[in-house]
């Protein structure tokens, strides 16, 4: 039962570290991946090469204003690929 809590904390430590931002694209994706035993893997990589891309403070504005720039769905769609390797 102490390993149970330990762990449950821990998660709750590590989600609660995340921009809300993060948290909602990682809802998202991992939906979106279905059962795709890698997806939050996947998801978690596009989300790194969207941060380093973008900034967190940036991607955190897109969130909060619905506002998305040209460029990020064919960067989205660009790392996508890259993560899940189907293109370099």
């Amino acid at each position: 039962m102490r390993s149970l809590w330990i762990s449950s904390s821990i998660i709750l430590l590590l989600t609660g570290c995340a921009s809300s931002a993060e948290r909602q694209f990682m809802q998202g994706c991992t939906e979106d991946m279905g059962a795709m035993s890698s997806g939050k893997k996947v998801c978690a990589c596009i989300y790194e090469k969207l941060e380093d891309t973008y900034g967190e403070e940036s991607l955190e504005r897109m969130n909060e204003m619905g506002y998305l720039p040209e460029s990020f769905g064919e960067n989205a769609m660009k790392f996508t690929e890259q993560c899940m390797g189907i293109s370099k």
